[in-house]
């Protein structure tokens, strides 16, 4: 594989981000917005390739030839709405390829926020779920810089490789909906885990379970279900329960770390 670095041609192209404002038709934002911007775009890029490969977890790196092939560069630069054409770092087909299809990846991801369809109920997110929480972070960076010091008021993201596919918009409306997210936990569909307990939390209700795979999953129960489990499970029995998967804005892991049980099925 080629580690050349790419030269300048219109079909290595990859993304077109738009920085629209009154005053940008006449001068540029300020480093400080766009690198902002571009930093968290990048990153963004990171995690949807961990995602992919089944490592976004908390401190999760990528290898110094990973951030290499993933690296986008700016093309160049165009007055008007103060327009940025990014290009992969390095010029290679193969690379193109995977670039390609996280962003892809990262599109699907960022287009829940923009949609605004982060608290609707779809089952086919639930496997993009972890990766929708994990961007969570510099989706906010990039959300921040509408209205702040360099006056700009509407950023459009748009994958020039699917010409076809929606560009991610953000606007005050939609940084005030992502503002508003916060903190607040997203539940899952209803479903059913089980696993031998190895801790009890008695003061939140909860215990600590690992499966079959060896992943560990923190199970918040009603004081009366803690109980059965506290009083009626062995060191080696497997307990099942029904409920919801909870994801956090903002964290990155490779398993489910907090379920909500709604009952019991067996002890």
């Amino acid at each position: 594989m080629s580690n050349k670095i790419s030269n300048i041609q219109s079909e290595d192209i990859l993304i077109e981000i738009k920085f629209r404002g009154p005053d940008l038709k006449y001068k540029s934002i300020p480093i400080y917005e766009v690198g902002q911007t571009f930093v968290a775009f990048q990153t963004i890029i990171h995690k949807a390739f961990l995602f992919e490969n089944g490592r976004i977890k908390k401190g999760a790196q990528l290898t110094s030839d990973e951030r290499r092939k993933l690296a986008l560069r700016i093309n160049q630069q165009r007055i008007g709405s103060d327009i940025y054409e990014l290009i992969p770092f390095l010029s290679d087909p193969v690379i193109s390829s995977i670039l390609g299809s996280v962003i892809v990846r990262a599109f699907q991801a960022l287009g829940e926020y923009t949609f605004r369809r982060i608290r609707n109920k779809k089952k086919d997110r639930e496997s993009n779920q972890i990766l929708i929480g994990a961007i969570y972070n510099q989706v906010n960076v990039i959300a921040d810089r509408i209205g702040n010091i360099g006056g700009i008021n509407n950023i459009e993201i748009s994958d020039q490789t699917l010409p076809g596919m929606q560009p991610i918009i953000i606007n005050k409306d939609v940084r005030d909906y992502i503002r508003e997210l916060g903190a607040v936990p997203l539940e899952g569909d209803v479903t059913q885990i089980e696993g031998v307990v190895v801790r009890l939390y008695t003061r939140e209700s909860s215990v600590l379970i690992q499966n079959i795979a060896g992943e560990y999953t923190k199970v918040k129960l009603r004081s009366q279900d803690f109980d059965r489990v506290r009083y009626q499970a062995d060191e080696d029995s497997v307990v099942k329960f029904e409920g919801k998967h909870v994801y956090w804005l903002g964290k990155e892991t490779s398993k489910f770390s907090y379920f909500q049980a709604d009952r019991i099925l067996a002890i």
